[in-house]
């Protein structure tokens, strides 16, 4: 896999994060003079970063210097802009130089990258990682590229000159899983044409891969068009292709020409593996026809190997480090899990403490707020029981002014001369009505609500007395609609009889040929008894030019009681009794009578 891997991610996150900063000169004086001047550490941050990029290509040594510096300057100010710049610079240089050391920075990046949100800095790491990783574990280095290419789909990032596409086809080439090679190779191709765009080494690496695959004649094509495009300066690994080819169909000297000039460019550009390779494959060649040409190949190809061994020993040290490090990382991890879980058994039993101080409190402030509940039941139980004796009060008030003295010593003077004039069925007629109307009214009165009938029938004992008692001068009607259930039906007692009482009084009294009351009842609703009280006596405005005195007081009196009677019934109960008085007028302004309308909640 290439050293170009995924570099414009690269620059156009450094752009980004760079965006506050001047154009750099990017030419080492230049620079060396600007971190000179530079007067903070921020400043000096971007500039080692620049530093490294400008080295990444020229002196790999020199640009890990300049990364760790600014690495560490930045770590330390906390400038996390630049450590995750110098962090990505530097973890690419140390990928090609010492892969065990650019793990542990790439993963300390990535994790800053989250902290801050940073999506398209997280994709770099992300990348770089399955680029280090990809030099000694496949299943790590599979797991991050598709990562990278799921975080880069789901956030619609920019893609740089090598995309996910190319990577993945390198990188399983690399590791010989040829049909997942073969997959995206051919889709990174398909990409490029559409979007017109030149793939470097495009045919060298389908010349690898069919080669690979057992199929020489098509791997000769790619190899020859690698050549082609190469414009004289090919890949090594391209005529070395073609000399295997060319070995396998047993044309040695062709073999030995490509070889030849393989090994030339790669011992020009120090591909130490490539050199072995070639060595290897040149000694086979000269080791039947020339040994002395062969013994030339085959010393080469052990000083290569000698320099493989050493780099060996060298990965091997780093991997021993590097796994010390995963170690102590591990460790350091248990630890400060441990840590963690001790703070939050000390959190849990604070949020406990505190739980257990807010339910005392609550409990106080309940049982406050219960005792202040009681105390308001019992002002409210005791504001209903003076209202309720205070009802009583009027209840009591009520039957005084029904049977008020005048009535009583009315009707005892009619029993007293129905004696006197021997008419005794009559005194006994009007003692037994009289007597039962006294039952009936103290048995009524007992009770908050009685039937309509019990009503309906001390009105009409009532009514008889005092029509008895006005020699028959006073006609009465009680008409009750007939779907009306009267022994159902309730109603408050008492209420009906003062109404009747000053119709009597007021309307009939001073008439001398008499008149007539009239009671209907009917229920306009479900809910709701109707009640007119009719007489066709003088009229109110007539009875109060009269000025009857005794009538006067007694409808002041009587009347007065039973509205506020209704009213505390109202209150009471919570309901709406009505009671409305009308003037009956002929057309001619002659006064017909009153009428009294009762809408009674039942």
């Amino acid at each position: 896999m290439k050293n170009v891997l995924i570099c414009l991610l690269l620059f156009i996150h450094t752009h980004l994060l760079l965006a506050q900063t001047d154009d750099r000169v990017i030419k080492h004086d230049s620079l060396i003079r600007e971190l000179a001047k530079a007067k903070s550490d921020t400043d000096r941050v971007l500039i080692y970063a620049q530093l490294t990029e400008v080295y990444t290509w020229l002196h790999k040594k020199a640009a890990i210097d300049y990364g760790q510096r600014g690495f560490a300057l930045a770590k330390r100010i906390h400038f996390d802009r630049g450590t995750i710049l110098c962090g990505h610079r530097l973890g690419f240089c140390l990928v090609e130089w010492d892969y065990y050391k650019a793990i542990p920075i790439l993963m300390e990046t990535k994790q800053l990258c989250e902290k801050r949100n940073d999506h398209l800095g997280r994709l770099i790491s992300i990348s770089f990682l399955g680029y280090a990783y990809s030099k000694f574990d496949f299943k790590k280095a599979q797991y991050y590229y598709m990562l990278g290419r799921e975080l880069q789909a789901r956030e619609n990032l920019p893609k740089g000159p090598k995309p996910i596409e190319e990577i993945l086809g390198d990188f399983y080439l690399e590791w010989g899983v040829l049909d997942s090679a073969l997959f995206y190779m051919q889709k990174n191709e398909q990409i490029a044409l559409k979007e017109k765009r030149v793939i470097l080494n495009l045919d060298l690496r389908f010349g690898r891969l069919y080669y690979e695959k057992k199929q020489p004649d098509l791997a000769m094509r790619y190899f020859r068009r690698a050549v082609a495009v190469s414009r004289g300066k090919p890949n090594g690994q391209t005529y070395e292709g073609i000399a295997r080819i060319f070995r396998d169909r047993n044309q040695l000297d062709s073999a030995r020409f490509y070889a030849k000039k393989s090994l030339a460019i790669q011992l020009e550009r120090e591909e130490t593996i490539y050199i072995i390779k070639t060595a290897s494959l040149l000694f086979d060649l000269y080791k039947a026809s020339n040994p002395a040409e062969a013994l030339h190949y085959h010393l080469l190809l052990s000083a290569a190997k000698d320099s493989l061994n050493n780099q060996q020993r060298v990965r091997a040290v780093e991997k021993a480090a590097y796994e010390d490090r995963e170690r102590e990382a591990a460790t350091q991890r248990r630890l400060e899990a441990a840590a963690l879980a001790y703070q939050n058994q000390l959190r849990l039993y604070a949020l406990l403490g505190a739980l257990a101080v807010v339910l005392l409190v609550t409990f106080f402030l309940y049982r406050n707020n219960r005792q202040s509940r009681q105390l308001e039941a019992q002002n409210i139980r005791q504001l209903e029981s003076e209202f309720e004796q205070k009802l009583a009060d009027t209840e009591m008030t009520t039957l005084r002014a029904q049977m008020n003295p005048h009535f009583i010593f009315n009707c005892l003077n009619s029993i007293k001369l129905y004696t006197l004039q021997n008419k005794a069925d009559k005194a006994s007629d009007y003692l037994t009505k009289f007597a039962r109307l006294i039952r009936l009214v103290l048995e009524n009165s007992r009770s908050e609500r009685v039937t309509l009938q019990n009503e309906l029938e001390a009105l009409q004992l009532y009514i008889e007395l005092e029509a008895m008692r006005f020699k028959q001068k006073v006609q009465f009607d009680i008409r009750v609609s007939p779907e009306i259930d009267q022994q159902y039906v309730q109603i408050p007692p008492l209420l009906l009889q003062p109404y009747v009482e000053n119709a009597i009084w007021h309307g009939l009294m001073h008439k001398p040929e008499g008149g007539s009351v009239q009671v209907d009842v009917r229920q306009s609703t479900d809910r709701l008894l109707h009640i007119e009280i009719t007489d066709d006596g003088i009229g109110r405005e007539r009875a109060r030019t009269l000025k009857s005195k005794s009538a006067g007081m007694h409808k002041s009196f009587g009347m007065q009681v039973t509205a506020d009677r209704i009213r505390m019934i109202n209150q009471l109960y919570n309901i709406q009794t009505q009671a409305q008085v009308f003037d009956l007028v002929a057309p001619d302004g002659e006064p017909l009578g009153t009428k009294v309308v009762l809408d009674i909640p039942i």
